[in-house]
């Protein structure tokens, strides 16, 4: 099992669960997905990696053929169906 931080999102060891298809990512597939559901771009994910947009085409290709999905929209309720990630916090509550 791994972690993977991207911000303050992390894939903790005990959602990495058999039947998690997130599993069967590579680190940085996994990287890349928490970038993505967090709304980068890939020209942005690509800055921040020190890679080029294509890689990250290529990478998010992957990332999609790989958990059956085929929208960043069905990416991310994917992952909040497996506990990656949550609804964004309020930075400032009212």
């Amino acid at each position: 099992y791994r972690s993977v931080a991207v911000g303050d999102q992390w894939l903790q060891s005990e959602q990495a669960e058999a039947d998690n298809p997130f599993t069967l990512l590579t680190d940085r597939e996994l990287q890349i997905t928490l970038m993505l559901i967090e709304c980068h771009s890939p020209e942005n994910i690509a800055n921040k990696l020190g890679l080029g947009h294509k890689t990250i085409n290529a990478y998010t290709f992957r990332i999609k053929e790989k958990l059956s999905v085929h929208s960043d929209v069905e990416l991310t309720l994917l992952a909040l169906q497996h506990g990656i990630t949550g609804p964004p916090a309020n930075e400032n509550p009212d």
